[in-house]
């Protein structure tokens, strides 16, 4: 197992195929409700904290697992803020992402909590109307990606974030231009 700590908040472990046969569990079959699946978790963060990295459970955790397409696969643990709101609300343009998607909530702890699952993105980041709105532009490569985190996480709104993006730019403040998501996945 290769642990790597992406930040203070994140976490990744990448098991190979053939530690995946010893445990007894294939990627397909990861389900959390599967007790299977959560023993295999559990055995991760074991791993993680006999190598010292100590995951704080005590909160809010968000548990992604990607195929690494060599029959093995990646568990990414990111240990999302305290005291976030949960009225955080995602407009997309179609369910899977498209040219933009935009995050909008009143809370800044939502928008780190997204930041550090997202990644590098080109991003905006307006206060417009007493909430903080988060456009995020996906390259080709992020979209698969932005298209599991975002309804998965955070729910689906519908919306017209052309308009959005346009009045932000109008008639809000920019707090952030062009790396937002970086910027806000440090704090």
């Amino acid at each position: 197992m290769n642990i790597t700590v992406k930040n203070e908040y994140r976490a990744e472990a990448e098991i190979s195929a053939d530690e995946m046969e010893n445990i007894g569990i294939d990627f397909a079959s990861l389900d959390y409700s599967s007790p299977d699946t959560r023993m295999f978790l559990w055995h991760i963060i074991e791993e993680m904290r006999a190598d010292g990295i100590d995951i704080d459970l005590s909160g809010r955790v968000l548990i992604e697992a990607f195929d690494s397409g060599t029959g093995g696969c990646v568990i990414a643990f990111t240990v999302l803020p305290r005291g976030s709101s949960g009225d955080a609300c995602i407009k997309q343009l179609v369910k899977n992402i498209s040219d933009y998607a935009l995050v909008s909530t009143g809370e800044i702890g939502d928008l780190i909590a997204f930041s550090r699952s997202a990644g590098d993105l080109y991003s905006e980041l307006y206060l417009c109307g007493g909430r903080y709105d988060l456009f995020v532009f996906p390259q080709k490569e992020d979209k698969e990606h932005l298209s599991r985190i975002l309804p998965e996480y955070y729910g689906t709104c519908s919306g017209g974030v052309p308009l959005k993006l346009a009045e932000c730019r109008e008639k809000g403040k920019l707090l952030r231009g062009g790396d937002a998501v970086h910027m806000l996945s440090r704090l």
